[in-house]
């Protein structure tokens, strides 16, 4: 079993940019829906900032039901948690650390509260298994990590009117895999060596800046002209072709082959349904705003 330091003070939280926290574990280890390691990495060696989320409505609501959720766990499960108040600190992963939520009392166990939306309420399975959103399961994974513990329970809200409780026990497996992951991560960190894109936005953070070509990307370039010039003459061969077999075809939606009678080109309508913007927009009027969201994408030219 994982051995830990556990301590009531002494543990520097102050500077975010020495550790690992828990709840970044799912991200280090590239299992985040909304962050990649690329993007922790930059946050810990100090090329990006950390978002605030002082303001944001689901991290409040969040911390608001932290206590209601933990009630409710402890009053339909039977298991006594109490708040703990201890920072924890890995022993072997001295960078890795963290704070729970509660603990079971009297066992070698804690507990996770969470709210979700309702829309996350499908990526959930049965209860009492372990059966639950790739980024939850890692974060309990890796308290049990860092804890050393038997199993993490988990309880969560969903959409306000619905409660789950969900089970994840301790696999010395795991503990291995995930602990491997995070000291490659914060081998990364530490030797300034970011780790791989894995998104196109990833690609637009590590190298947002002009760069001058080796060789063989020089002559890369000058094939890709080619093969686009020539795409393009067959697209605009193919274009003449279909105008011609349409104009033969006029209105009949199949093409016959003229010797064994089997259909050659099939040319039949179907209805697609598309959103009628004019409405929405009358419909919503000034709320319009509030669902409209803005992206900055790179484009791909070669000149």
């Amino acid at each position: 079993m994982t051995t830990v330091k556990q301590a009531t003070s002494g543990i520097d939280f102050s500077d975010r940019h020495t550790y690992v926290g828990a709840s970044e574990v799912a991200a280090a280890v590239g299992l985040h829906p909304y962050m990649t390691p690329l993007d922790l990495y930059l946050e810990k060696v100090g090329d990006k900032e950390r978002p605030d989320l002082s303001n944001n409505e689901r991290v409040h609501f969040g911390n608001v039901l932290e206590d209601v959720v933990c009630d409710e766990f402890a009053r339909r499960t039977g298991i006594d948690v109490r708040r703990d108040r201890r920072d924890f600190q890995h022993a072997e992963l001295p960078f890795f650390r963290g704070h729970i939520d509660r603990k079971v009392t009297g066992e070698k166990a804690g507990m996770e509260a969470k709210t979700a939306d309702k829309f996350m309420g499908k990526q959930f399975g049965a209860e009492e298994t372990d059966n639950i959103p790739m980024y939850y399961l890692t974060q309990c994974l890796g308290y049990l990590s860092l804890t050393g513990w038997d199993r993490w329970h988990l309880g969560v809200l969903i959409g306000g009117n619905e409660f789950r409780s969900y089970t994840i026990e301790s696999s010395a497996k795991a503990n291995k895999i995930l602990e491997e992951k995070l000291a490659l991560f914060w081998q990364r960190v530490e030797h300034r060596n970011p780790p791989e894109p894995i998104t196109s936005g990833d690609v637009d953070k590590l190298y947002p800046s002009a760069c001058i070509a080796s060789i063989d990307i020089a002559n890369q370039v000058e094939e890709l002209r080619e093969v686009r010039a020539t795409m393009k003459g067959l697209m605009s061969q193919k274009e003449e072709l279909e105008i011609d077999i349409k104009k033969f075809m006029k209105t009949t939606d199949v093409l016959l082959d003229p010797e064994h009678g089997k259909p050659m080109i099939t040319w039949a309508g179907s209805a697609i349904k598309n959103l009628n913007k004019t409405a929405v927009e009358k419909e919503l009027g000034d709320r319009l705003s509030e669902f409209q969201k803005t992206t900055t994408t790179r484009r791909f030219v070669v000149k």
